[in-house]
C-alpha cells in the first residue's frame, strides 16, 4: 500500500463523513467534547455505522488497514473521522492484534477529549487483556505524564469491559494509578 491509497482512503471517509453531518449542531458538539478538533456533529449510530460497515477496507490486509487507520488518525482534524479507527478498533475488542497495539500505544498523543480518551481507553483495556506485560508498563507511563488526557486514558483503560460480563482487575493493580 502506497501513502497516496491513505491518503484517498482519508478524502473518501472526510467526504462520506461530510455528508452526514449536521452543521447546525457542530457547535454544541465541539463544547461538549471540549476538543480543538473540528465538528461534523454526526451522532453516534451513525457514525458507527459507518466506522463499522460503510467503511470497507477488506480487500486490504491487517496490516494495510492499520497503515490506513494510522494515517487517517495522525492527519485528520475532524473529530468523527478520527473516531472511526477508534470505533473499529474497538469493535474487533479481544482481536486486535499485538502489532496493531505497537502502533495504537502512539494515538494517545492526539487525544484531547472525553469521547475519544475513552474509546482509545477501551482499546487498550482488550491489549491489557491479552497483553498485561507488555501494556501494564505502558500504562503506568501513560499515568505519569502531566498530560489530563494521557493519565485518564491509563485510569480508564484499567476497566475491561461492563455489566454482566465485567472483568475487574485485582485493587493492587489498580490503586496505584488513583494515588497520584
Amino acid at each position: 500500500m502506497e501513502p497516496r491509497d491513505a491518503a484517498d482512503c482519508l478524502a473518501r471517509l472526510t467526504r462520506l463523513l461530510e455528508a452526514e453531518g449536521e452543521p447546525r449542531r457542530a457547535a454544541a458538539a465541539q463544547r461538549d467534547k471540549g476538543s480543538r478538533y473540528h465538528f461534523l456533529a454526526i451522532r453516534v449510530p451513525v457514525l458507527r455505522r459507518i466506522a463499522l460497515s460503510d467503511v470497507d477496507l477488506s480487500p486490504h490486509t491487517p496490516d494495510a488497514r492499520l497503515r490506513i487507520f494510522d494515517y487517517i488518525w495522525t492527519h485528520s482534524e475532524e473529530y468523527e473521522v478520527l473516531s472511526v479507527p477508534l470505533l473499529y478498533y474497538r469493535n474487533k475488542g479481544l482481536a486486535i492484534r499485538p502489532e496493531d497495539f505497537e502502533v495504537i500505544r502512539g494515538w494517545v498523543g492526539r487525544v484531547d477529549d472525553w469521547g475519544h480518551c475513552d474509546d482509545l481507553s477501551a482499546i487498550y483495556s482488550y491489549c491489557n487483556h491479552n497483553w498485561p506485560e507488555r501494556v501494564m508498563p505502558f500504562l503506568r507511563r501513560l499515568n505519569g505524564e502531566d498530560d489530563i488526557w494521557s493519565i485518564r486514558t491509563s485510569i480508564v483503560a484499567l476497566v475491561h469491559y461492563s455489566g454482566k460480563n465485567a472483568v475487574y482487575l485485582r485493587p493492587d493493580q489498580v490503586f496505584p494509578f488513583l494515588d497520584p
